[in-house]
């Protein structure tokens, strides 16, 4: 599992006793502990030096330290993440030479320290915003501390609303960690007067929009439009150009009473057919959602899972494939999965509060147990920490949001940390209980809800032609998907995703 901070200081500190024997032994025990055991807070006043950086981009952590001390000085440089619910070693450079079996799993094979300290963070994501120390020691010893905040930045999108005597021009951006600045401008590049609303929804995710209405018939050079979205800290800028001067341009023909009473005419027809398309549509949306979509809720979900208690339902938890793709190894025993799948789970629980009210109003509103959403968030998109910019899954493109749901098979809905994706997700979920509940009676109801996970990922028509319960994750992705979910909600199950009342 992961290295401690404080077996890579101890590590350092042995080292450093080698070399310089005439130090007492609590004059080193004084050293180590004042640099890992304290807190950021009182080893350093004042706030952090900042860096910001793209997701998917290289990060510079600078390192600054009195320019009389030559950088050869330090025999040692140690780079660590000082946040969350323990210390991690990043870089450990020790007289020259890199320790990179001292770093923690995730930071290996992509750092690097130049001389003057500044330590190179390759590939950066959101995980990776947190607060660093640099800690350096020769002659003399320097402690710096670095906050780093990654943003991810969706691309801009414009669209225009056409009314009778006017255009609409939304320009739309969102950004996870930073606020974009959005603005729509003119060919020549200069900003035009529009009304701007913003929103923040759980994990810092910021939405912008800024609209202007135009009126039809002005004459006007150019009806290009820019719709520019812009992180200041990144010195990013995002552009998409749209023309819409056919739609600003009135003719003369348009402009006299015939074509007034044509236009009436033609709005008249347009409204008629306008309400036949809704009714068809509404009926046809209406029987889609009855054979596809339908919620479980209330006393149709009571058959499965009323007698369900999460933390009961036997699983055998990840597998030995899953482990070794999360490099978790144990080379002195066999790997317990159900304890692989609760390091994984406590891997993301920094990530997963941050929606844990989402997924808890969507338990209750759903009648889905929240740990069994929580763990399926986890698993599919490790908390929402693999997706790209535009929130779908850095494994599979055609997949979207927390949950990951197919793009190919479903009409997404809200945005990939929405609470409407949940919603949207836990009625898929909701479905396929109701098919176990239908098609395998035989079942025990541990097996029926093992059996609609593995649907979630396969198909109904996979995990209906397996000839038993005992084959459920054969197929399934690293053959563990059902029972790694489980491990993982019995796990959140005890970290407050539950509705206040009931027993999940």
């Amino acid at each position: 599992m992961l290295d401690s901070g404080l077996v890579s200081s101890d590590s350092a500190a042995a080292a450093l006793r080698m070399e310089h024997a005439g130090l007492l032994f609590c004059l080193c025990s004084v050293v180590v502990f004042s640099s890992v055991l304290l807190p950021v807070s009182a080893l350093q006043s004042g706030s952090p030096e900042r860096v910001f950086a793209d997701a998917g981009e290289d990060a510079v952590l600078p390192c600054h330290f009195d320019p009389s001390v030559s950088p050869s000085t330090f025999g040692l440089t140690e780079w660590s993440r000082v946040n969350g619910p323990s210390l991690s070693t990043v870089h450990i450079v020790r007289n020259g030479e890199e320790l990179e079996k001292e770093a923690t799993e995730e930071y290996r094979g992509r750092t690097a320290v130049a001389e003057d300290g500044s330590l190179t963070l390759r590939n950066v994501t959101r995980r990776d915003s947190a607060t660093y120390r640099c800690f350096r020691r020769g002659g003399s010893s320097v402690t710096v501390f670095v906050s780093l905040i990654v943003a991810q930045v969706s691309e801009v999108n414009v669209t225009v609303r056409e009314l009778s005597n006017e255009l609409v021009v939304y320009c739309e951006c969102s950004s996870w960690g930073l606020k974009p600045r959005v603005s729509l401008l003119d060919a020549e590049g200069n900003v035009l007067p529009a009304e701007s609303q913003s929103s923040v929804e759980p994990g810092d995710l910021y939405s912008v929009r800024a609209h202007l209405d135009l009126a039809k018939g002005k004459s006007k050079k150019s009806g290009i439009m820019v719709c520019q979205a812009e992180i200041t800290e990144l010195r990013l800028v995002k552009e998409k150009r749209i023309d819409i001067s056919e739609k600003l341009s009135v003719s003369e023909a348009e402009a006299g009473p015939g074509y007034a009473v044509a236009a009436t005419v033609l709005l008249v027809v347009a409204v008629v057919v306008i309400v036949v398309l809704q009714w068809k549509l509404e009926k046809l949306r209406a029987f889609c959602t009855r054979l596809v979509q339908q919620p479980l809720r209330g006393e149709e979900a009571q058959p499965l899972l009323k007698d369900i208690d999460i933390s009961q339902v036997d699983t055998t938890g990840a597998s030995e494939i899953t482990a070794k793709s999360q490099h978790l190894f144990n080379h002195d025993q066999p790997l317990d999965g159900v304890k692989v799948s609760e390091q994984l789970a406590e891997r993301d629980l920094d990530e997963m509060n941050k929606y844990k009210d989402i997924i808890n109003r969507v338990g209750e509103s759903e009648n889905i147990p929240p740990s069994l959403l929580a763990g399926i968030i986890s698993r599919q998109s490790l908390a929402g920490t693999k997706l790209d910019q535009n929130g779908f899954g850095l494994y599979d493109s055609n997949c979207f949001g927390l949950m990951q749901i197919s793009k190919l098979h479903n009409c997404l809905e809200g945005g990939p940390f929405s609470k409407e994706h949940v919603e949207q997700g836990a009625r898929i979920l909701a479905r396929l209980l109701r098919i176990m509940l239908k098609e395998r009676k035989n079942w025990t109801t541990q097996h029926q809800l093992k059996g609609a996970l593995a649907c979630y990922i396969l198909g109904e028509e996979k995990v209906l032609n397996l000839k038993d319960h005992e084959n459920m994750d054969s197929e399934t992705p690293c053959k563990d998907f059902a029972n790694d979910v489980i491990a993982r909600a019995r796990w959140f199950a005890n970290k407050g995703f539950k509705t206040l009342g009931n027993k999940y």
